[in-house]
């Protein structure tokens, strides 16, 4: 097998390349073009047109280097939504109010990474069609949830819903209102966001 000169190669086939050769760790620039060619082309041709030799011939690395990390298109685009997600829950906040409305502008600020709202989307239309990769989303969801409710309940006023009102309810409604100042490219105003929380929160 012909060795190509270091340097001939475009930087992703190189290192994944490389990294096929040594095995593992894997590349994380790998990955990360992996994953950021996977939206590309959700965004373009929704799941339907999204396969593996479109993803690998875009990104300029081999199906091997593609099934060493996940076992579907599907599962690539859930990771990359993840990630976009993956928001520090140690905010520095003054008390529940505030560190919720931090929270919301953390969550508008992921929604408004280019391809990830509409990646969002594709993922909840295809809850039936693939429900597995949608379950990879949903584990993140769960494990964010609860390191902001026990970040909420370490604060010296933990905060006490209203009647008919949990934390999962108020996670929804900020998470809508971030998604939706993201698709409407309208940011989100401090004081209307404030004012929801504590319209949420016991008095």
């Amino acid at each position: 097998m012909r060795k190509e000169k270091p340097g001939s190669l475009p930087p992703a086939e190189e290192a994944a390349q490389t990294e096929s050769v040594m095995g593992r760790p894997r590349s994380p620039e790998v990955s990360e073009g992996i994953m950021r060619t996977a939206l590309e082309l959700l965004a373009e041709k929704g799941f339907s047109g999204l396969t593996v030799n479109e993803i690998c011939a875009r990104s300029g690395v081999s199906r091997a280097s593609f099934y060493r990390r996940w076992v579907s298109p599907a599962d690539a685009v859930a990771e990359a939504v993840n990630q976009a997600f993956h928001i520090s829950t140690d905010l520095s906040a003054k008390n529940s109010v505030d560190y919720l409305l931090k929270f919301a502008l953390a969550l508008e600020h992921a929604y408004a990474q280019p391809l990830v709202a509409p990646a969002v989307g594709f993922l909840i239309a295809e809850i039936k069609a693939r429900p597995d990769a949608f379950e990879h989303t949903q584990e993140a969801v769960r494990a964010r949830r609860e390191a902001v409710g026990k970040a909420l309940e370490a604060m010296p006023d933990p905060p006490r819903w209203n009647d008919g009102v949990d934390l999962d309810l108020v996670l929804v409604i900020l998470s809508g209102l971030a998604s939706n100042a993201a698709v409407t490219g309208k940011p989100l105003s401090r004081r209307a966001v404030k004012a929801v929380i504590t319209r949420l929160v016991e008095a």
